[in-house]
């Protein structure tokens, strides 16, 4: 480190500064969603067609029913689920 460092220099060779802020983790249900909606773009399921069964789905994604649940009520802003 030479004596004209700054603390500013000194965080961006660490890294330091990619670091600010909260990390956010998203929720269960909002991958669930995020996994069907993909799906429903990639027309891996056509519309119309009906879903498992629900209790098939919480063995496919590892979830709760209430999670489960709650991952159908995030895409209803975008329309993909009746």
């Amino acid at each position: 480190m030479s004596t004209g460092d700054t603390i500013r220099d000194r965080k961006r060779r660490s890294g330091e500064h990619l670091f600010r802020g909260r990390v956010r983790v998203p929720k269960a249900a909002e991958l669930v969603a995020a996994r069907i909606r993909r799906r429903i773009i990639r027309r891996e399921i056509q519309e119309g067609e009906a879903l498992l069964p629900e209790s098939e789905l919480m063995g496919e994604f590892g979830v709760s029913r209430p999670t489960l649940r709650e991952a159908f009520r995030i895409p209803r802003g975008g329309d993909l689920f009746d």
